[in-house]
């Protein structure tokens, strides 16, 4: 539970923990002198820290400190020789829907991650492409998210005896559990894995703790040939919610520590 309440409500850069902190600092308003001071002092803590994590130079900034230098691998000769399989690990996605009809796309983290799959089967189109997704957020999904990538992958030209889905799984741990099963039942432990650069650490340190080999190709964070934000120290959702998962990332790798699913990357 208290995980939970920690993903959904404290993670710095999201819309429940700022109303939190500011509500607390309003109530704070209301107490007494001293109480007011340290209030001001903590209502503009929050809003200085709302503001940078909002800017485009400040989401750049904390996922190059947290992505841990990992590339994506651009030619064949950076590919180990008994690679075998692509897995691509999903990032989120989104359920619309009315009485007739239901869409389903994926979310940003997962469509950049599947832009790297189709990327990497275009330089090993032979090779299985192995998608890991289930339904991770059922109040925003109703879909599992390895199946929206399928429909993506299916739509760039991959064939569909390439593609093998893994959809039950809700977070990185269960992923690793459940995509070791398969590559085992192929005799397969040498693999690249496909996510994103913030989240590459945990992954790679939580395959290798199910006694595997996966070799990274990170995800790129943003969109190439777009025009560029005009003000880039000015506050755009966007940037913020790119700040969060770098929050979120943070909290999350803590928590894979201390329950030992991981094994410590350099």
């Amino acid at each position: 539970m208290l995980r939970l309440i920690v993903r959904d409500l404290l993670v710095p850069g999201s819309i429940s923990f700022l109303l939190l902190t500011v509500t607390a600092g309003i109530v704070a308003l209301y107490i007494g002198p001293r109480a007011r001071k340290w209030s001001r002092v903590w209502l503009t803590a929050i809003a200085c820290m709302y503001w940078f994590m909002g800017t485009s130079a400040c989401a750049g900034w904390m996922e190059r400190w947290i992505d841990g230098e990992y590339l994506h691998l651009s030619d064949h000769e950076n590919i180990p020789n008994d690679i075998s399989a692509i897995v691509v690990l999903s990032g989120g996605g989104n359920t619309f829907r009315n009485d007739i009809y239901e869409i389903n796309i994926p979310g940003h983290q997962t469509a950049y991650r599947t832009l790297e799959a189709i990327r990497l089967h275009n330089m090993l189109p032979e090779t299985m492409l192995l998608v890991s997704g289930g339904i991770g957020d059922p109040q925003g999904l109703a879909k599992p998210e390895s199946v929206i990538m399928r429909d993506e992958l299916l739509d760039a030209g991959v064939p569909a005896q390439l593609i093998v889905l893994e959809t039950s799984s809700r977070n990185t741990h269960e992923q690793a559990i459940n995509v070791t099963s398969m590559l085992q039942e192929r005799n397969i432990d040498s693999f690249l894995l496909v996510t994103s650069a913030a989240h590459m650490r945990r992954s790679l340190g939580t395959f290798t703790a199910q006694g595997l080999q996966p070799f990274p190709s990170i995800a790129q964070s943003s969109s190439d040939g777009m025009p560029t934000t005009r003000w880039p120290w000015l506050p755009q959702s966007g940037a913020l919610n790119r700040s969060r998962a770098v929050m979120r990332e943070l909290l999350a790798l803590a928590y894979y520590q201390q329950q030992g699913w991981m094994v410590q990357q350099p």
